[in-house]
């Protein structure tokens, strides 16, 4: 990093300068060592959900009943009425791909490189076809490129890894002990059987449980959970929020007093998949990197495939020394944005950042419950306090914010979501519960929730 070009005298002046400023122009005006960098562009970057969904409806008329043909004559329609244009091309080629017609997706995808060599997503499918002509080096090599384009991609590192795995069986790893490790979650008081599984789960891969909730939740939750510790606090989010959701501080005062290694939040409705050795490798990871990862949602347990959900986050391990250094706030679990801050913190203090991209952590599907106003308040609450004070305060007083608050907010939360996996080390477990977990080519990708990844266990 470039020295500041200030001197202390000039920062004293400047300081001076600023005294009669609010805490947040402060915050905008004083000096920082940023330089510019020009972002670059890419002409093909894939449009919002609804606009795709938009675009496409021919050929998702099509999906939705079943008719894979259709589909695919309604997508090479679609490139005839648009010529040249990457973004049917690409589809087109996706259903070419998921029927098993592989040379003429190669040379669909390759016409999409001769128009921009640099689009990650024709390279990576470039990458899944090769590997299936058993082109093994061929694939590797392309999902370096696609991964330098896009280093948090998950289609791109679980499939290299997949591919790496089965070229190289001989594997180097060798499995660690678990460290003594704590997670801590907020069991609902009802519902007990769905949580009941996903606490016997961490029980059975070693974890030492807690829960933190009131005295009067805890006496009907303990006789249902024996294996749990509870930690009370009365001190809830319910007179702002209407019920007695637990504050991200008292989470890590929880994790604080525990004496574990190896710290860790899960959402009290995970339930977790793979081998003792493979959650003792992500906790090893853990012992120095905020190491975390997202729920695959499943239709029932038994599938051998779901859809992982890359819009959040759903369990989250790091070391004990972390639980210190986090700010007071307003999160609580059962409340937006606080998965999405955790890794950006995270990442903005220094702390080196792992991403766990193998499908360890199962999520039944339910009906989606989200307070959307809540997630639109907690988005704008993050961005005055910690992501961007100046732009925040400027949208908070602003009477016709809601004209453009939820399309802001919502851009937030994803860049920040992909900013933090961008930048941290993958880390695809080594049992062999997940030697072939890969994400294929997705024919009906846009009928899925918005950020879900198919993947195959």
């Amino acid at each position: 990093m470039n020295p500041t070009p200030f001197s202390l005298p000039d920062m004293d002046r400047i300081l001076n300068a600023l005294s009669p400023f609010t805490e947040t122009q402060r915050a905008a005006l004083l000096p920082e060592a940023v330089e510019f960098t020009p972002m670059g562009t890419d002409f093909d970057e894939p449009p919002a959900r609804i606009p795709a969904q938009v675009r496409l409806e021919p050929m998702i008329r099509h999906l939705l009943k079943g008719d894979r043909e259709g589909a695919l004559g309604a997508s090479k329609a679609l490139c005839q009425q648009h010529p040249g244009r990457v973004f049917y091309m690409l589809e087109y080629g996706v259903q070419l791909a998921s029927m098993g017609r592989v040379e003429e997706a190669l040379t669909v995808f390759n016409k999409i490189l001769k128009i921009n060599p640099k689009h990650f997503q024709a390279i990576r499918y470039i990458a899944f076809l090769k590997f299936i002509q058993e082109k093994g080096g061929e694939a590797l090599e392309l999902y370096g490129q696609a991964l330098a384009l896009q280093p948090g991609d998950l289609f791109s590192n679980l499939n290299s890894a997949m591919a790496r795995r089965l070229l190289v069986p001989k594997s180097r790893f060798k499995p660690q002990p678990m460290p003594h490790t704590a997670i801590c979650t907020s069991l609902p008081p009802h519902n007990f059987a769905l949580s009941q599984l996903a606490v016997r789960s961490w029980l059975e891969r070693g974890f030492i449980v807690y829960s933190v909730n009131t005295q009067a939740e805890i006496d009907i939750l303990a006789p249902h959970f024996p294996g749990v510790r509870f930690y009370c606090c009365e001190r809830t989010a319910k007179e702002k929020f209407g019920k007695d959701f637990q504050y991200l501080d008292t989470v890590m005062a929880c994790l604080a007093q525990s004496g574990a290694e190896v710290c860790g939040i899960v959402n009290a409705d995970i339930i977790l998949r793979g081998e003792p050795e493979d959650w003792a490798q992500i906790a090893h990871s853990a012992r120095a990197s905020f190491t975390y990862g997202s729920r695959v949602n499943m239709r029932t347990l038994e599938d051998q495939h779901g859809w992982v959900y890359e819009a959040g986050a759903d369990f989250f391990f790091f070391p004990p020394a972390f639980t210190a250094q986090l700010p007071t706030s307003e999160y609580a679990l059962g409340l937006p944005w606080w998965d999405c801050f955790l890794p950006c913190w995270a990442m903005a203090s220094g702390w080196p950042i792992t991403y766990v991209y193998s499908p360890v952590a199962m999520h039944l599907y339910h009906d989606m419950k989200w307070d959307f106003d809540l997630y639109y308040d907690f988005g704008l609450y993050t961005m005055r306090r910690f992501f961007a004070p100046l732009l925040g305060s400027i949208v908070a007083e602003n009477p016709g914010r809601n004209l453009f608050l939820r399309r802001l907010i919502a851009t937030v939360s994803f860049a920040a979501k992909r900013s933090s996996r961008g930048v941290a080390r993958p880390l695809v477990c080594a049992s062999p519960t997940f030697a072939r977990a890969h994400a294929p080519i997705d024919p009906a990708q846009w009928l899925h929730l918005e950020y879900e990844t198919l993947v195959v266990f």
